[in-house]
């Protein structure tokens, strides 16, 4: 009978040391999460009056790039002006290896991209990371299915009035191979601002991530009118580690395209001193939070009842002892 006590002791013990570890572990990995995003948040947020802007006639773009060898990190600026918009781009990239195995093994680049009115002031700005699948046909494949990843480095164009609820961020990259164009509005009504449209022109001739591509043209592709994105509160912007695939099809729906967005932080309207303003997360970041909050208390309540447990048995084993030893002295 003390041999069976002392296993269940045991046995006990080991479990309540799995549940602290597993504890550990949960509160180590959304504490590394936390922290990585918000490293990422504000490692790329600049202050306006820190942008580096560069002044050059309408209708022509010069650009600058500037390199900073430092844990391997790379900064680049590049700046565009058009008649009536200033815009910057403020990119940081971490250097990884790259592999063709896998789209998951790309270098995915997280830039910041500003857009100014009129006046000069900052209306647009976007931080984030994108992947596009590209579904084509080749001679050699029905099915291809390449990943291409938005340049940090993007150009940065669009149009946005101060006085008006429309605002239009367009990004280029690859000699103008690629380029992506959002369009947000604002909702009065609602107080909220919306992406009302993403557009996707992407060029297969002459392009080498479209080998063998079979009748290469100039494709156009965009979402749904039923669908829009990011709706957030005027005056606040949104932040989601990862946002929802968003499908993006030709008008006869043939032409297909999968953006991944990632690491994203955007307001379109109402920035202040070129700032965002409080931040909203997106569901998916509210999701993933709830589900390590219930994974957390459901560990608490186990290693709290397996501890009653012990001390129980612990509390019972003593009592037994005592009323042994009680026993032994009445017979004598």
């Amino acid at each position: 009978m003390a041999k069976l006590d002392n296993n269940s002791a045991q046995f006990l013990m080991v479990l309540l040391h799995l549940t602290v570890l597993h504890l550990v572990i949960i509160s180590s990995d959304s504490v590394d999460n936390d922290y990585a995003y918000t490293t990422s948040l504000s490692s790329s947020s600049v202050p306006s009056n820190d942008q580096s802007t560069i002044t050059q006639r309408p209708t022509t773009l010069k650009s600058t790039t500037i390199r900073r060898e430092d844990d391997d990190v790379t900064e680049g600026v590049v700046g565009s002006q058009t008649s009536r918009t200033k815009a910057t781009t403020i990119a940081k990239t971490t250097t990884k290896k790259q592999s063709t195995s896998s789209p998951d093994s790309l270098i995915l680049q997280r830039g910041e991209f500003l857009l100014r009115d009129e006046n000069g002031d900052i209306c647009i700005k976007a931080n984030f990371a994108i992947n596009f699948k590209i579904y084509y046909k080749s001679k050699l494949s029905d099915q291809n299915e390449p990943s291409i990843p938005l340049s940090a480095k993007a150009s940065v164009g669009g149009e946005c009035v101060s006085d008006e609820n429309t605002a239009v961020l367009t990004l280029q990259w690859k000699e103008d191979k690629y380029t992506l164009k959002f369009t947000f509005k604002k909702v009065p009504v609602e107080k909220r601002w919306i992406g009302e449209r993403i557009q996707l022109t992407y060029d297969e001739r002459d392009n080498p991530d479209f080998e063998g591509a079979v009748n290469p043209r100039l494709y156009v592709v965009q979402s749904s009118e039923r669908d829009t994105f990011f709706s957030t509160k005027l005056g606040h912007s949104r932040s989601c580690v990862s946002e929802h695939d968003i499908t993006l099809k030709n008008s006869e729906s043939k032409d297909k395209v999968i953006m991944e967005i990632t690491k994203l932080h955007l307001q379109p309207f109402d920035l202040k001193n070129g700032t965002f303003g409080e931040e909203i997360p997106c569901k998916s970041d509210l999701h993933k939070k709830g589900n390590n909050t219930a994974s957390l208390v459901v560990g608490l309540l186990l290693a709290a009842f397996i501890l009653i447990v012990i001390i129980g048995y612990a509390v019972g084993r003593k009592m037994g002892y005592i009323t042994e030893r009680s026993d032994y002295s009445t017979m004598e």
